[in-house]
């Protein structure tokens, strides 16, 4: 005995029978339909229940095989849940056909038919995007592997009088929604929990600021239609947060509030994350070439009335490039919304989207356009990076205005303008400034040049306490001032080793920033050890007052350099008991880790002492990490043990085991009044005397130090 399925034929059973029983079903067999021709392995589709045609399917494609063909026929098709690729003939015929979404099914209109063949009837084929599945309202979206609920567009259940999914590939967006009380749903198995709700809209130009209404269960988020520019250029937009109750089937539904223009919005997508899950705004779903030719991603023809000053490539692959990234980012700019935005050329271009995996759990956007220049990143400063209320941005700028004929001056005058732009729209956003790497003169990009470059830099952002500038100039010059192969084979672009280099610069530095390794670190000290540094606060440590004599040889060094160096005395001895950092900023505890943070003078002189003085013998231990070039020093008792970026500050520049851009620790012996230092096992020069008693100090000069795990063991 064969069952009937008593479902609409839009909303029907999507899986296989087997043999004679679905034969039955439909009514007809392969044999029956022989003269259609049909390719080996075509199955006949459950629940087609047109008396107009039968249909077949084989893995993504439809055959459809009407009782007659009439030119400009319309044939109704039940809708699927799959965008559709491709219609046409099997055999026969003259191009494409259409098909047009109506609210319950699909027209295919047959503005061609194929010529008539003996003992053959023609057959009507889509080609869709994934597997034959007919639409069925009762089937539920499940979670991804990491919990996740994307819920398309093609399996949106809609309701009203005009809204319907559009499964054409430039569309695949539940559209037409130009009656205000339509609405969609879609069903969906998720888990109690809390999740982050995004949306991938698009609203053409004039038709935005309708309120729209998500709701699941007893909960509503509501958020104003954003204009894209066009309905088919989507959007991802976060609208908030749910906390899903205990149920596991669940209907997430969209309806309109208030419709000013003359449609609320197309969807092509919704996704819900759970907490703790990374996003991934699905930029598969994105068709960045919606955006290519709105006018505000061109390249503009000439240089009148635009900001900043030099040159602006404007080469036809530049262009083409210019339009494609920019257009690409519009298209999941609210997916970066909030992340760490990297603005470069090619340098920072070729760090990709996640810059190798070597920053993890950073939410970054990559905005470098191989070949652009200062003023070029001025002119899309706005868009491509301000839009997205970054958490900071990392600059890397003007390599290319020097091969473009750019002179110094023009070149830092156009940092001076986005650093007073970023300040201006951003006002706490904190900038890293990565000095101009070194490249070559056969590059068109001199040593002499690029240093002058950077000391302009250095001098535009003296005194800013939201730009930390990086010595990346230090980190890939040779003897010579020009790039290393070993790092820049095409003496330009680093290759893996490089950027892995540059990476290491950049991460203590945002970690100071709180971007990265926010995690509590659990040491404890071995047995005998005490911690002088808690790692919590600064207490036991504190500035002492500067004495007479290096008073004097400071202002005789500050009076030959007045731009030079900052070195400020201290007049009275002060502890920090409880303090998370100094009055100044300088010394400051993040997440374990006491930080000599780079000064906004370029180079200020400072050091922070222990309260408690050690007389006995005693073994010290800690662990530091140096940016590069960054210099700094241990003072034990009163002479200063340096401690510095050794490879490339000195002195001991060929250790062999000296970590640059990661910690490394120091072991401190005293012993007799004599000190001996190592740096991870290796020796530091020869032993110092030292004075019969006294405290132990670190010192800030220039760069960011970084100290962990300092303790000692005394010898009673």
């Amino acid at each position: 005995m064969v069952q009937r399925v008593s479902r609409s034929i839009f909303g029907v059973l999507s899986g296989l029978l087997s043999g004679a029983c679905l034969l039955l079903v439909l009514g007809v067999s392969l044999a029956s339909t022989a003269s259609a021709q049909l390719p080996p392995g075509s199955q006949p589709l459950e629940g087609w229940k047109s008396a107009e045609s039968k249909a077949f399917f084989l893995d993504n494609r439809l055959f459809v095989v009407p009782e007659k063909v009439e030119r400009d026929q319309v044939l109704q098709v039940p809708r699927f849940s799959a965008v559709v690729l491709k219609v046409g003939w099997l055999k026969g015929g003259s191009g494409d056909l259409t098909v047009q979404p109506e609210p319950g099914y699909w027209a295919v209109k047959l503005s061609h038919v194929p010529e008539s063949v003996a003992g053959e009837r023609p057959v009507l084929v889509l080609e869709l995007d994934s597997p034959v599945r007919l639409f069925d309202p009762a089937r539920a979206t499940s979670p991804g592997a990491d919990g996740s609920l994307v819920l398309r567009a093609c399996d949106a259940i809609v309701r009203g009088k005009n809204l319907r999914y559009e499964p054409q590939p430039h569309k695949n967006t539940v559209g037409y929604w130009s009656v205000a009380e339509d609405s969609a749903e879609w069903l969906m198995q998720a888990a109690a929990g809390e999740y982050s709700v995004e949306i991938l809209q698009g609203c053409g130009r004039g038709h935005g600021g309708s309120r729209v209404q998500l709701s699941v269960q007893d909960q509503q988020l509501e958020f104003v239609v954003r204009e894209t520019g066009h309905f088919q250029n989507f959007v991802w937009r976060s609208v908030g947060r749910l906390q899903l109750g205990g149920v596991a089937e669940r209907l997430l539904t969209l309806r309109c509030l208030e419709k000013p223009g003359g449609a609320v919005m197309d969807v092509r997508a919704i996704r819900l994350v759970p907490e703790g899950v990374q996003r991934s705004w699905q930029p598969e779903l994105v068709d960045a070439r919606a955006f290519s030719d709105l006018p505000e991603f061109r390249l503009p023809e000439s240089d009148e009335g635009l900001a900043g000053v030099g040159p602006i490539r404007r080469y036809d692959w530049f262009r083409g490039l210019w339009q494609t990234r920019r257009a690409g980012w519009e298209a999941v700019r609210d997916g970066d919304r909030g992340a760490v935005v990297f603005l470069g050329d090619s340098i920072t271009q070729g760090a990709g989207d996640e810059f190798f995996g070597l920053f993890p759990g950073l939410r970054m956007a990559n905005r470098g356009i191989s070949g652009d220049t200062t003023r070029g990143m001025l002119l899309r400063l706005q868009q491509d990076v301000l839009s997205l209320r970054p958490a900071a941005v990392v600059l890397l700028l003007g390599t290319n205005d020097l091969e473009e004929g750019a002179g110094a001056e023009e070149i830092a005058g156009n940092l001076k303008l986005i650093v007073a732009a970023i300040h201006r729209e951003c006002p706490e956003v904190p900038i890293v400034l990565n000095l101009v790497f070194p490249s070559s003169a056969a590059k068109k990009r001199a040593a002499d040049s690029i240093r002058q470059i950077n000391q302009l830099y250095a001098k535009a952002v003296r005194g800013d306490s939201l730009v930390t500038v990086l010595d990346t100039w230090s980190l890939f010059a040779n003897s010579e001032g020009d790039a290393k192969a070993e790092d820049m084979p095409d003496l330009l672009h680093p290759n893996e080793a490089g950027y892995r280099k540059w990476a290491g610069a950049l991460r203590p530095v945002l970690a100071t920033l709180g971007l990265l390794e926010t995690g509590v670190d659990e040491f404890q000290p071995e047995p005998g050890f005490e911690l002088l540094f808690n790692g919590r606060d600064l207490t036991g440590w504190g500035f002492r007052r500067t004495a007479d004599s290096v008073r004097e040889s400071a202002k005789k060094w500050m009076a030959r350099d007045p731009e030079g160096v900052v070195w400020p005395f201290v007049d009275a001895d002060v502890a920090f008991a409880g303090e998370v950092q100094s009055p100044d900023g300088r010394y400051r505890v993040i997440n374990g880790r006491l930080v000599v943070a780079t000064p906004v003078e370029g180079r200020r002189i400072q050091q922070l002492w222990t309260v408690r003085e050690f007389p006995e013998d005693f073994t010290l231990k800690l662990e530091f990490r140096a940016t590069p070039n960054a210099d700094s020093g241990v003072f034990l008792r009163e002479p200063q043990l340096q401690c510095r970026d050794f490879v490339l500050a000195g002195p001991w520049k060929d250790l062999q085991k000296y970590r640059a851009g990661d910690w490394n620790e120091l072991v401190v012996e005293v012993s007799g009044g004599m000190a001996t230092a190592t740096c991870n096992g290796e020796v530091l020069g020869e032993p110092v005397k030292l004075p019969p008693t006294g405290p132990i100090g670190l010192e800030g000069d220039r760069g960011q130090m970084e100290y962990r795990r300092i303790r000692i063991r005394v010898m009673r």
